[in-house]
């Protein structure tokens, strides 16, 4: 039972995402305490750099994991480079993993790592350090302000190319190793920053002792890519590769990440700018809500994305779609179930603490949570459709987004900031969940139709419930 939960993807999936969410609980209210005001917002500008490397990665990591996935599976390079949809095949082609692609891939992958990083260095070495300027020059103590940025922009960067041994070991179908790692670094983070903060340490200090140990989890990373990988003399870094089919792929999934992230940030500055701070901070608070049950609720579906490729790889399409499904209907159920709890109990914790923000109407929690209801399921069928090497994230993206605009300049004098979530839920509804699901269905077929139907129902009645 203890190895099941042990090697569990899922399971140590949310356990990382739970030791990551500890901070809000155990770090933050010790930081607004202990800091003074400039000093908070200087540690929020190098939480800022350090999240924005999912933009930075601009799609590499799950392209090549990907990629990897499909050596794994048993297919050269020549075969990956020329991977169609036509090329499913009705029976399963037994392959042992091609030791050689992956090694190439691997190589490859250092070097496309290696360019992202020198260009986040010089771009955050600029023009980050000159949006952050002022900031580090108020605080209390500048020098050690400056130092940190400068040792923030360090750590982002060798955790940027950390990603290398990241999808590589994903793309070996290691994910419950990658995240249990993750999971470790979280904790010992927090808990030295904890414990410099209680002993009256600098900022400097506890930054330091904060992001010492995404360094570490990078050396952890490598240690163990180099237990799995096996080196090959005769091979080398494969830049036409890199050409066609990574930047191929990843510049299409990265536009499609930045879209995606862009149309909730775009959302919420717009309410910053044209409603009240009270009802601007309702408005945050709910998408950092829902956002956060979306995350949550990716584990079960994501977590099999690396198999699911090496499937793919080897035409095991029946047991594809079989996992498939369990992952969409059981990643469907976990957003349904914590929006349904976080509708019901969420007014009563906030006044419980004596928050200073109020929990959204019943109405605009159902319709927020409904949009991303959708959305998820449109995500969940993007990535299964990706599979193929087709990769539309920039199309499903691009074209919801710019409905949603249009949806919210047309509404809001009408709705006021109901116009958000209701343009939202226009734009997946409208395009991007059936444009992802009709693209999927043309290669994999139908996938729980009856029971994602059932699973609606599920969430309508619930909200219904809280509403009533």
């Amino acid at each position: 039972m203890l190895r099941r939960i042990w090697n569990s993807p899922v399971l140590m999936t949310w356990g990382n995402l739970l030791a990551k969410s500890s901070s809000l609980i155990l770090l933050l209210p010790l930081i607004l305490t202990n800091f003074s005001s400039v000093d908070i917002v200087v540690w929020y500008v190098y939480s800022t750099i350090i999240s924005l490397q999912m933009l930075i990665d601009f799609g590499f990591t799950p392209t090549i994991t990907r990629i990897i996935s499909y050596a794994y599976g048993g297919l050269s390079i020549r075969e990956i480079e020329k991977l169609t949809i036509s090329d499913i095949k009705s029976e399963t082609i037994e392959k042992r993993p091609n030791y050689s692609s992956i090694y190439i891939c691997y190589l490859t992958s250092k070097y496309a790592y290696l360019l992202l990083v020198v260009i986040s260095l010089c771009f955050s070495a600029v023009i980050g350090t000159w949006l952050v300027s002022d900031s580090l020059s108020s605080s209390t103590t500048p020098n050690d302000a400056w130092l940190g940025w400068w040792l923030v922009l360090i750590v982002s960067a060798v955790t940027l190319y950390g990603n290398t041994y990241v999808s590589f070991l994903q793309g070996l179908n290691k994910v419950a190793l990658v995240q249990r790692v993750q999971m470790f670094m979280s904790i010992m983070s927090i808990i030295s920053a904890t414990l410099t903060l209680l002993m009256g340490q600098s900022i400097l200090v506890v930054v330091s002792a904060f992001y010492a140990w995404n360094l570490v989890g990078v050396i952890a990373n490598k240690m163990l890519t180099s237990k799995y990988i096996n080196k090959s003399d005769n091979n080398k870094a494969n830049f036409d590769f890199f050409r066609k089919i990574i930047w191929s792929n990843a510049w299409r999934s990265g536009v499609g990440v930045m879209l995606s992230l862009g149309l909730v940030q775009f959302s919420a500055l717009i309410v910053t700018k044209i409603a009240s701070p009270a009802v601007a901070a309702t408005y945050m608070l709910s998408l950092q809500l829902v956002r956060a049950a979306s995350s949550f609720s990716q584990a079960p579906f994501y977590a099999k994305l690396p198999k699911l490729a090496q499937l793919y790889a080897q035409s095991s399409i029946d047991t594809l779609v079989t996992i498939a499904k369990k992952g969409i209907l059981f990643s469907l159920l976990t957003f349904i179930l914590i929006t349904i709890f976080i509708g019901t109990f969420g007014s009563y914790f906030l006044e419980m603490i004596g928050a200073n923000a109020t929990f959204p109407e019943k109405y605009f929690w159902f319709i927020l949570s409904f949009a991303f209801l959708i959305e998820r399921l449109g995500a969940s069928y993007l990535q299964l459709y990706s599979l193929t090497g087709d990769i539309i994230w920039h199309i499903a993206n691009g074209v919801t987004g710019i409905l949603v605009i249009i949806f919210i300049f047309i509404l809001y004098n009408y709705m006021n900031i109901y116009a958000f979530p209701l343009s939202m839920l226009i734009g997946y509804t409208v395009f991007y969940t059936p444009y992802v699901i009709i693209k999927s269905v043309k290669v994999f077929g139908q996938i729980g139709t009856k029971e994602i139907y059932f699973l609606f129902s599920i969430f309508l009645l619930g909200h219904s419930i809280i509403i009533f």
